[in-house]
């Protein structure tokens, strides 16, 4: 991401004002697509601790039940 602000912002003195107004509109929907790439890898990592903990939590309450055929 940083990248591509870099290259844009070395090229602004060759741009003219419409383009200058396409780069910033370009520079936000990129930074945009960013955020959600990473809220949506923090939704990810937040559902697998979910379905570990409630796998857990079954398995904790169905053990007691067969602990006499062990």
């Amino acid at each position: 991401m940083s990248e591509i602000h870099k290259y844009l912002n070395n090229m602004e003195s060759y741009l003219l004002n419409e383009d200058l107004l396409f780069k910033k509109a370009l520079i936000r929907a990129l930074d945009n697509i960013d955020s959600s790439i990473k809220a949506l890898n923090t939704n990810i990592v937040y559902l697998g601790w979910d379905i570990k903990n409630v796998m857990k939590e079954s398995i904790e309450t169905i053990r007691p039940e067969f602990r006499g055929f062990k």
